[in-house]
């Protein structure tokens, strides 16, 4: 089962949005995320589904490695 995180932040007038789900599957010894979500005002920054990562903004997918967090990655 998925331990999924979320916060939700008000700054400036605007609402950040980060949900973060990691799992340890089967034949696993370390956790790996499950898939990760950004969203500013509601409007999706990034999603990802286990190593896919997709920018809505840009279009531009690509992969990050199962044991990363994604959202250092990006300076929002």
């Amino acid at each position: 089962m998925p331990i999924r995180t979320e916060v939700s932040v008000e700054f400036d007038g605007n609402i950040y949005e980060y949900g973060i789900a990691f799992e340890i599957p089967e034949g696993f010894r370390e956790p790996r995320v499950k898939d990760e979500k950004l969203t500013f005002d509601g409007v999706v920054v990034y999603s990802r589904v286990e190593s896919q990562v997709d920018l809505v903004a840009t279009l531009t997918s690509f992969l990050v490695d199962w044991h990363v967090v994604a959202i250092p990655i990006f300076q929002i």
